[in-house]
């Protein structure tokens, strides 16, 4: 039995052969290629963050080390990128401001690939957080290096491929939660995660290490690139007209995209939580989905999902 699609476009419903008008989105990119020198505290590449502050805390013993350097030098597959260490009861945060706080329906999303665990007593990771409190938090927990996040293991098994997160707030007390594995092979990771109603707005990432280990080269570091931050717009006085979904004669689901204009996002849900709403996941590329001819193509055979929404926005001139 083909399962029946509908899909929801910048926060509005329509169904087959229907048209819709389009919600734009302002999206804000930082990666390493901004900083052509050094990386430092109070630098400020790309849009839609504030500076950098990076605070390294230790004995005087302790050493820290953070820059920007090619992640094959720790058998990563990141290319050049943000990096960070620290040694020896010293410890590192470097903490990124958004100029806009996430609110329902915004994301963060960034890329990060780390090879060696913590040694016994370090950790290093990440989180989102509000007013300088920790939301969610994503951290590799000493040998073997369990990835987890808020304390729910995510990826147990060992691996040197680019992990890509995404955060979405999807409600005040909710966010998706997503990620694609360093394994090949292991599966996304994917959940929403109830926060409770948060007493400040999304407002940062701190990414952070102590006493990872012995000063090991490179292998020891974390790497990220990629920050992401994506807004949906208000409705405009005339939106996009959205061509029309068709189902193939091979049982897929082809939903086109309009010219000019390329995908941020792909959700799904496959069910109705308790609450009344869908519980939204992000859908992967070339996993869930690929991109056909300026159209999003799902096997409607063999995915669970009952819904999905898909987010745009305008390309470059």
């Amino acid at each position: 039995m083909k399962t029946k699609w509908k899909q929801m476009i910048g926060g509005w419903w329509i169904g087959w052969g229907m048209a819709a008008s389009a919600l734009g989105l302002t999206v804000h990119v930082d990666h390493a290629g901004n900083y052509s020198g050094s990386w430092v505290s109070q630098s400020n590449g790309g849009s839609g963050f504030a500076p950098w502050d990076i605070q390294i805390a230790g004995g005087s013993s302790g050493r820290v080390e953070y820059g920007l350097l090619e992640s094959q030098q720790a058998e990563l597959q990141l290319g050049r990128a943000f990096s960070f260490a620290a040694w020896n009861g010293a410890r590192v945060s470097i903490r990124r401001p958004f100029l806009s706080p996430l609110a329902p329906g915004d994301s963060l999303e960034l890329d990060y690939a780390v090879n060696w665990a913590p040694s016994e007593g370090g950790t290093k990771g990440f989180y989102l957080c509000a007013a300088g409190e920790k939301v969610i938090e994503v951290v590799q927990t000493p040998y073997p290096g369990v990835i987890q996040v808020n304390g729910t293991s995510a990826f147990a098994e060992y691996g040197t491929g680019t992990m890509h997160w995404m955060f979405t707030r999807h409600t005040d007390t909710a966010l998706i939660v997503s990620a694609t594995p360093r394994k090949a092979g292991e599966g996304r990771f994917a959940v929403t995660v109830e926060v409770g109603r948060i007493s400040a707005a999304l407002d940062g990432i701190v990414f952070y290490a102590s006493d990872t280990a012995v000063n090991v080269p490179y292998q020891q570091y974390s790497y990220f690139d990629n920050l992401t931050l994506t807004y949906p717009s208000a409705p405009g006085e005339e939106g996009v007209a959205i061509p029309s979904m068709r189902q193939s004669g091979e049982g897929n689901c082809i939903m086109g995209i309009p010219n000019a204009y390329g995908i941020a996002r792909v959700e799904g849900a496959d069910a109705l939580m308790p609450s009344g709403q869908w519980n939204w996941s992000n859908l992967v590329k070339d996993v869930d989905y690929v991109l056909e001819n300026g159209a999003v193509v799902l096997d409607t055979e063999n995915s669970p999902m009952r819904v999905i929404r898909i987010y745009w926005h305008s390309l470059p001139n």
